[in-house]
């Protein structure tokens, strides 16, 4: 069972592939990335990052978070909890 989910924006590194964009609706802070950190109740903590392949990472949806961290994260940038601004604009 899952106790908590944040999402959780990181500075990324060893990218498989060099991301160029143009024309989006909100500003972009270069090589930052966002990823849930869920935690199960027994206290494990995994990352659940569905949009990695963008950056080559293919096979790996979900890994240990510590695991995360020390692969793909220069550092973490800022944590909330997941939907806590979608909630707030729509009430």
């Amino acid at each position: 069972m899952c106790s908590e989910i944040k999402e959780v924006s990181v500075r990324i590194k060893n990218t498989r592939l060099r991301v160029v964009r143009w024309e989006c609706l909100v500003p972009l802070i270069p090589d930052v990335h966002d990823v849930l950190r869920v935690t199960l109740s027994n206290h494990e903590t995994y990352a659940l990052d569905l949009t990695g392949a963008q950056y080559g990472w293919h096979y790996s949806a979900v890994m240990p978070w510590e695991i995360f961290v020390e692969r793909r994260a220069k550092e973490v940038v800022g944590t909330h909890f997941f939907w806590e601004d979608y909630t707030r604009s729509s009430s």
